[in-house]
Parts: C-alpha cells; sequence; structure tokens
C-alpha cells in the first residue's frame, strides 16, 4: 500500500513538473485547456492570443516554462488580484518566445511581494535557467502585468545553422 502510494505521489509531481498535455496535444491546445479550466473554475473571463506556435513546436523545455508561467500566474490572479478579466499573449517571435499574463485586479507592491511569495520566486527560476527574463509590473490599485521573455536557443553546428549557398 506504501509503494502503491508512493508511485501515485512520484507520477503526480512528474505530470506537474512537465504536464502531458504539453506532449499529447502540444502547448497551444494545453494552454486553451488550462485557460477554459481556469476561466470555468473562478467565472473570470480570459482572453488568450497566441501568434506563431505553430506549425514548428518550441523546444520542450520552452513550451514547460510558458505553460508553467501562464499557470501560476493564473493561481496568483486567482488567490490574491480579485480581477474581473485576465489576457494571457503566448507569443513566438524571431528566436525568442514570450508569454504575457495581464489581470486587473488589486495590483500589489513588486518590491515587496517577492518575500515569501514562492509563485514569484518560481517564475523567475524558471525563467532565468533557460536565461530569459521576468518582467513584474504593477501598482496597487491597477492591475499586474507578468511578462516572461525566453530565448530559443540553437545548438551550434546543428543542421538548422548550415547555409546553403
Amino acid at each position: 500500500a506504501v509503494a502503491d502510494e508512493l508511485g501515485r505521489q512520484v507520477h503526480g509531481l512528474a505530470v506537474r513538473l512537465r504536464p502531458t498535455a504539453l506532449d499529447d496535444v502540444g502547448l497551444a491546445a494545453a494552454l486553451r485547456q488550462l485557460i477554459s479550466d481556469w476561466s470555468a473554475r473562478t467565472r473570470v473571463p480570459v482572453d488568450l492570443e497566441m501568434v506563431a506556435l505553430e506549425p514548428e513546436r518550441l523546444p520542450p523545455e520552452v513550451e514547460t516554462v510558458l505553460y508553467r508561467i501562464a499557470q501560476e500566474a493564473l493561481t496568483n490572479i486567482a488567490k490574491h488580484a480579485g480581477a474581473s478579466h485576465v489576457s494571457v499573449v503566448v507569443i513566438r517571435q524571431d528566436e525568442a518566445a514570450r508569454v504575457v499574463v495581464e489581470d486587473d485586479g488589486h495590483g500589489f507592491d513588486p518590491e515587496r511581494a517577492g518575500l515569501g511569495r514562492l509563485g514569484l520566486v518560481g517564475m523567475r527560476e524558471r525563467v532565468a535557467l533557460l536565461g530569459g527574463e521576468l518582467d513584474v509590473e504593477s501598482a496597487i490599485g491597477s492591475g499586474t502585468t507578468i511578462v516572461a521573455h525566453l530565448p530559443l536557443r540553437r545548438e551550434a553546428g546543428g543542421a538548422d545553422h548550415a547555409e546553403i549557398g
């Protein structure tokens, strides 16, 4: 019984690290489902815009971080923002990908929010591990905007860099 329970817990942790939906249906569909479920649960409408995510998929580690940033931002909005509307934009542009999550909630002081807030700390760490940047724009009474910018790296010497002359 203990081994079965441990197995279930390990499986749950693995799914939370890289949601199976990313592998099964890709980032765009996984985000649509995440946002649909979140909006139904919180009764807060969400505008979702995705630009240039298909037909070529992003690197798996980038997809995971983009998904997790959106997920954590939505979790924070549900817990703290009191928002009546949310916008999520995911863009692939040039050699970078970006997710922007914006709400019209209460806002907060970003200088003080990092203290004791594992959500923001976790977002910063995930983005930094891929060489990206996370910006948090907020002020009390004016909503919040989270912007994660991730470089799309390609291995040097790979076929993607071969030039045909």
